[in-house]
């Protein structure tokens, strides 16, 4: 019998996106599998989606929380597997992912936790950009701002370096995660698999970008706090500045691509010269304003 897997899926009025993630975790075929959603009590249609699979999913909890980490931390609470991994509602893994994650497990014994590479998409799973994860010294995942991250959908770990690290941390909102892997990263080296495991959506009302600058503060707080920052010794205002650089850089890369890809849509709509040029001077306005807004 091969390792058993544990996936929680924390869910809140994502129902535009669940039946997505649920069908790429159930689509695995993965023989020994465990699979819990966590249901913070949505108003939506996400409860109706989740049930309609109640044959498929091991369990099902439907209780207000104290949040994304507190959901997690609720499933992982209740899991029976060796192995586990959280996917967000709106995230999907690629086809035999926890086949790789497994027989990687199965192969390296002494591998308490393992990332893969990810496919950034649009709202519509549309591919946005292929993020591989670096091959850097654990030190080096303290810079945030030069896109030294791990993709979290395509993160797995042992369940005893799980409990060790203590769970996440309630108290936290956009970066639980980034806090759990520089955790981690203090007892226990990390080992990486060169192949793509998951989709991240990313989309204008994520979290994240809903709530850029307590993101920022947020992550900027974790970096400085780590143990792994005490030889590096980066200030917290460094830090931050750092961040919102990054962040800004990162917007106006995603503003220019957006504007191409509208602008490319437009030139092949059926219209005169005219209205194309009016159809060009509203989407300028409208970038250029949602540009100035969010900065």
């Amino acid at each position: 019998m091969p390792l058993k897997l544990t996936i929680v899926t924390p869910s809140y009025n994502q129902g535009v996106f669940i039946d997505q993630t649920i069908r790429s975790v159930l689509n695995q075929g993965y023989k020994n599998l465990e699979y819990i959603v966590i249901d913070g009590g949505s108003t939506d249609d996400s409860l109706n989606i989740i049930n309609s699979y109640s044959s498929k999913i091991s369990k099902i909890i439907t209780e207000p929380d104290n949040g994304q980490s507190d959901a997690i931390n609720k499933g992982f609470n209740l899991a029976g597997g060796e192995i586990l991994g959280w996917l967000n509602s709106d995230d999907v893994y690629l086809p035999d992912a926890l086949n790789k994650v497994a027989d990687y497990f199965e192969q390296n014994p002494e591998c308490k936790w393992v990332a893969g590479n990810c496919i950034f998409t649009d709202i519509f799973l549309k591919p946005a950009w292929q993020y591989n994860v670096p091959q850097i010294k654990p030190e080096e995942y303290l810079k945030f701002w030069e896109g030294n991250y791990l993709s979290q959908p395509s993160v797995f770990f042992r369940k005893e370096l799980f409990d060790e690290a203590g769970g996440l941390n309630i108290n936290l909102h956009y970066a639980m995660d980034l806090d759990l892997w520089l955790r981690f990263l203090s007892v226990s080296p990390l080992h990486l698999i060169n192949t793509d495991l998951s989709i991240n959506r990313t989309y204008p009302n994520t979290k994240t970008s809903t709530g850029k600058e307590d993101a920022i503060n947020e992550i900027a707080d974790i970096i400085f706090n780590s143990s792994l920052n005490k030889q590096q010794d980066y200030n917290l205002s460094f830090i931050k500045s750092s961040l919102k650089k990054y962040f800004l850089a990162s917007e106006k890369n995603t503003f220019r691509s957006n504007l191409y890809n509208t602008f490319k849509s437009i030139a092949g709509y059926k219209l005169g010269v005219i209205d194309k040029l009016q159809l060009f001077a509203i989407v300028i306005k409208r970038f250029i304003s949602q540009l100035i807004f969010n900065n």
